[in-house]
């Protein structure tokens, strides 16, 4: 009956509940906020943090590549204090689904923090990830901003880092490390551009 608990084993417990539709799409809803970001609606920071082990222990145990790439909109902070967190807002929401548009079904990315965004791409060679960051820095900087004067655009400096089937990362926390690494020099470098870390 409703609301019964089952004792399966001695460690595990199960409790029969009855919902109905509403009630079903209300966790469905509870459930989707505790992996999405609120304002982009892309997955967050710790839905990136699981997926990133799981794609990792893949790309090991089946030996495929894997690349990271990591974004940061260039001067954000002018948009704040120029025209306001409104308007930051609806920067980051923009951004956000340009690049969406451009991704694929399999790759995975998330609003890694503040105005950073991270992409997680499967099987994607050295030459396709750098090829994938120029296209990003392209599709943003085209962006229309109705917000802002004309000629004021948004940008992206972009660090990429690559996993490859004959020399693998110890970890994937080193994987992430070359490609924050790579962001740097894409910033030092002038912005608007991506910059790599081949292993």
């Amino acid at each position: 009956m409703d609301g019964d608990y089952l004792r399966l084993g001695t460690g595990s417990v199960l409790k029969f509940s009855m919902v109905d539709d509403l009630e079903e799409r209300a966790h469905r809803t509870l459930f989707e906020l505790t992996l999405r970001d609120p304002l982009t609606r892309l997955y967050n920071r710790r839905y990136f943090d699981e997926r990133l082990l799981s794609e990792f222990g893949f790309a090991q145990r089946h030996r495929t590549q894997l690349a990271i790439l990591l974004l940061d909109i260039d001067h954000f902070k002018r948009f704040n204090d120029t025209w306001g967190h409104q308007a930051g807002d609806v920067v980051l929401k923009l951004v956000a689904n340009r690049i969406q548009s451009m991704m694929r079904p399999e790759d995975v990315l998330a609003r890694y923090g503040g105005e950073e965004f991270v992409v997680l791409a499967r099987a994607t060679s050295a030459r396709d990830m750098e090829i994938l960051g120029e296209r990003l820095c392209r599709g943003v900087a085209a962006l229309q901003l109705d917000l802002a004067p004309p000629g004021v655009r948004v940008t992206v400096s972009i660090g990429a880092a690559y996993m490859s089937v004959d020399e693998p990362s110890t970890c994937a926390e080193t994987l992430l490390r070359a490609a924050d690494l790579a962001l740097f020099s894409a910033k030092a470098g002038g912005r608007n551009r991506t910059a790599s870390a081949l292993r």
